[in-house]
């Protein structure tokens, strides 16, 4: 488990290619409610390994 340093250390697991899509659509699980906004990044990023 990696402890977070900083409290803007979640910005240390976005990867570095900041570009998204938004898409409109609904939560995946009920009550699955609908108007959610869904941002996905065009790059995917993991934590660092210890």
């Amino acid at each position: 488990m990696k402890i977070l340093s900083q409290p803007d250390a979640p910005l240390e697991f976005t990867p570095s290619d900041k570009h998204s899509d938004l898409f409109s659509g609904s939560l995946i699980m009920p009550p699955c409610t609908e108007g959610i906004r869904w941002q996905v990044m065009k790059e995917s990023a993991a934590p660092a390994q210890e």
